[in-house]
């Protein structure tokens, strides 16, 4: 690829392609995607009542996501609530990924496979994020935790 084209790039002056934006990423040794990507600010605050949730149908289970993976950042980040002697069972995620756990408050017993652990706050654990899990909440009062899924990408 050419500097007069690159330049013209630069300079808003051109429309590229698609095929010569997949040109620039393979040059830059990034992905093509990566280029699409909307620019994220150096620094951001993100307001509980800004975040996006989803809950259960009995909103006994409530996640917030404050953070999707992107190509520059390949984790999802939630704030996870499950109420007072009540479960939350997810299938799993994308095969290749790790989840993250640690607890804020309540008691936390993770159902992974056939295997159970008990979190108190302060705790924290992680496992393949691909393999089934259930959240359990022993206490009497609300349980909160941070839930980090890194996608590796193997």
């Amino acid at each position: 690829m050419s500097k007069v084209i690159l330049s013209q790039i630069e300079k808003g002056n051109s429309n590229p392609t698609v095929n010569t934006m997949w040109k620039i990423a393979n040059g830059l040794q990034v992905p093509g995607t990566q280029l699409f990507e909307a620019v994220e600010p150096e620094e951001k605050i993100i307001r509980f009542g800004d975040v996006q949730s989803r809950m259960k149908k009995d909103a006994s289970y409530k996640s917030y996501t404050y953070y999707h993976a992107t190509n520059s950042r390949p984790f999802d980040w939630f704030l996870v609530e499950v109420e007072a002697r009540s479960w939350y069972e997810s299938i799993g995620h994308n095969d290749g990924s790790i989840e993250y756990i640690y607890v804020i408050s309540g008691i936390l017993e993770i159902v992974v496979g056939e295997e159970r652990h008990k979190l108190h706050p302060g705790d924290s654990m992680y496992f393949e994020g691909v393999r089934s899990h259930v959240y359990v909440n022993l206490s009497e009062e609300l349980l909160k935790l941070i839930s980090v899924v890194y996608y590796t990408y193997k």
